[in-house]
C-alpha cells in the first residue's frame, strides 16, 4: 500500500476533553451523504462527485475493526441511529454524542466540511483526525492540520494501517482509550458471543443499547434481558451464560 501521512500539529493545543465521565467513548464518522442507489453524492451537480461505494464501504468496515473490535469504543456513523426526525437535530446530537471525530474529506463534500466546521468550533475539545486519498481537492482551510493519506486496495491491510497513523495521535489516543471508560460491545460481536440466529434486528439493537458495555453486561438480569427477547427466560438465562463465559476469558 502506498500511504503516507503528514503530520502538521497533533492538535495538542486543544482544551482537554473530560475523560473522567462513565461510559464508553464514541468516535463519529463524517462522511458525505449519498444515495446508496446511484452511488452519487446528494445534491452533487458534477461527474467528478461520483462516489467509490466499494472504498467507502472498504473504510467504514476497516475502521470498524479497529475502533469497535480493537479498540472496543462505538463507531457512530448518522446512518446508524437517528435521535431526530429532523436532520439539523440529529446531526447535532451525532456530534453532542461523539467524543472524538474523523472525517473523510477526499472529495471536500460541502456537507462533510459544514460538519467538520461544527465539531472544531463547537465541540473544540474533542480531537479530530482528517481522512484523504489525494491533497489536490482540499480547502486551503484545512491547511496545518493533521491528515491521514490512505488507498483502500487490500481491507487486512488498510485495517493495520489506519490503526498505527491513529495511534500516533497522542490527544486522540488518550481520549478514546482512556482507562476510566468502559469497553464498547458492538452488535456483531454480541452476535457472536451469544450465536443465537432467530432474533431480528430490532432484538439486537435494543439488547446491544440496553447493555452496551462489558461492564453494563456484568450489571445485567435475567428478567431485564427476557423482556428483551420476548419474555423467554429460558433464553435470557442462555444469553448470561455465554456473555459471562466471555466476560471470564
Amino acid at each position: 500500500m502506498t500511504t503516507r501521512s503528514l503530520n502538521v500539529g497533533d492538535r495538542a493545543d486543544r482544551h482537554p476533553s473530560n475523560q473522567d465521565r462513565g461510559g464508553h467513548r464514541a468516535i463519529l464518522l463524517i462522511l458525505p451523504d449519498f444515495d446508496k442507489n446511484t452511488s452519487r453524492v446528494i445534491g452533487a451537480t458534477a461527474t467528478g462527485d461520483y462516489l467509490n461505494i466499494e472504498n467507502y464501504s472498504s473504510l467504514i468496515s476497516a475502521l470498524r475493526e479497529v475502533v469497535e473490535e480493537q479498540w472496543e469504543c462505538e463507531l457512530l456513523l448518522e446512518s446508524d441511529k437517528y435521535f431526530s426526525n429532523i436532520k439539523a437535530e440529529n446531526i447535532r446530537m451525532h456530534l453532542e454524542q461523539a467524543d472524538a471525530y474523523i472525517a473523510e474529506v477526499t472529495n471536500a463534500d460541502p456537507d462533510v466540511m459544514y460538519l467538520l466546521g461544527a465539531a472544531n468550533f463547537f465541540q473544540s475539545h474533542c480531537p479530530c483526525i482528517i481522512l484523504t486519498q489525494t491533497q489536490n481537492t482540499l480547502p486551503r482551510s484545512l491547511l496545518g492540520r493533521q491528515f491521514i493519506f490512505y488507498e483502500c486496495s487490500h481491507q487486512q491491510e488498510l485495517v493495520h494501517y489506519l490503526e498505527a497513523e491513529l495511534s500516533r495521535n497522542i490527544h486522540f489516543i488518550q481520549t478514546v482509550k482512556t482507562s476510566v471508560r468502559e469497553h464498547f460491545i458492538s452488535i456483531s460481536k454480541l452476535q457472536r458471543i451469544v450465536a443465537l440466529q432467530w432474533f431480528n434486528s430490532k432484538t439486537w439493537r435494543e439488547l446491544q443499547n440496553t447493555y452496551p458495555t462489558r461492564e453494563a453486561w456484568q450489571n445485567a438480569t435475567v428478567n431485564k434481558v427476557a423482556s428483551i427477547v420476548d419474555g423467554q427466560k429460558d433464553v435470557a438465562e442462555i444469553i448470561l451464560k455465554r456473555i459471562y463465559q466471555w466476560l471470564e476469558m
